[in-house]
């Protein structure tokens, strides 16, 4: 009777150690979770025989980008034609723009324009990957825990297309997750919002 006794106590300590919610499977966990539903960030590369740049005093930053995904192997463009603007000191570039194998490879989504005329491609320029969890606080009471934990951004080179280059900063530094005990599951992550954004 001893030994059964001890016996459904010790299983009942494995148990109970094997789920409990340390800083290791919460990364386990949230990992899981970022494969299933990954934190990432789009941006829009167009393509066409004719996509056109309007260029001001000289700023070439928007064609520049094009230029090294070209480089990279991702399009292949060449100039159509270029004119003078309306507006002084500006000019207009007409380019063909067209994905390589390597870069349709890249490509989440597309659109057609409005008007028909060159095709939207939705292509990611980062996504956050979990750097390590650094707290957990547990409420047994509810079946409940909260993780602090930090990401690092992982950037794509379609990065030089996004106009807003401070996206970097807008990522929390300290990142609350949140996770739920359920009976059958174990614990499980709630979301992970990594930009305040988001």
């Amino acid at each position: 009777m001893k030994k059964v006794l001890l016996f459904f106590v010790l299983g009942a300590l494995l148990v109970s150690c094997s789920d409990k919610l340390t800083t290791s499977k919460a990364e386990k966990l949230i990992e899981e979770k970022l494969k299933e539903k990954p934190v990432e960030r789009y941006v829009t590369l167009n393509t066409g025989d004719s996509i056109k740049f309007y260029v001001s005093d000289g700023n070439k930053a928007e064609i520049e980008a094009y230029e090294s995904l070209q480089k990279e192997g991702f399009i292949k463009m060449s100039l159509v034609e270029e004119y003078e603007s309306y507006y002084p000191n500006s000019m207009n570039y007409i380019y063909s723009i067209h994905l390589t194998d390597k870069g349709k490879k890249c490509v989440k989504d597309t659109y057609k324009s409005s008007n028909g005329k060159y095709t939207e491609n939705k292509v990611m320029y980062c996504r956050a990957v979990l750097d390590k969890v650094d707290e957990i606080y547990i409420v047994p009471s509810i079946n409940m825990a909260e993780a602090k934990a930090t990401f690092k951004i992982e950037k794509t080179p379609f990065a030089v297309l996004e106009d807003d280059k401070y996206f970097l900063e807008d990522i929390k530094s300290d990142v609350k997750i949140g996770f739920q005990k359920g009976e059958k599951n174990g614990w499980q992550v709630m979301g992970v919002k990594v930009w305040y954004d988001q």
